[in-house]
């Protein structure tokens, strides 16, 4: 069960997220969610789209397929 605590212990992690910042994007491995810089959701590793028709790959370091921007 999540709860605001935890949510935000997993966040803490990560600098580019505030602990009261709930707008967080969630895209998955296959999807084409546009140009940014995404973080996976299992081990924060960073993968950079550069171009709008790219697609979101496995996490090259532990291939999970959830990520936040």
């Amino acid at each position: 069960m999540l709860t605001m605590h935890s949510v935000w212990l997993r966040c803490k992690s990560h600098q580019h997220l505030m602990a009261n910042d709930w707008s967080m994007t969630m895209s998955s491995t296959g999807e084409k969610p546009g140009k940014g810089t995404y973080y996976c959701k299992k081990c924060g590793q960073q993968v950079v789209l550069d171009d709008y028709d790219d697609t979101l790959p496995p996490c090259p370091k532990c291939s999970h397929t959830e990520y936040t921007k």
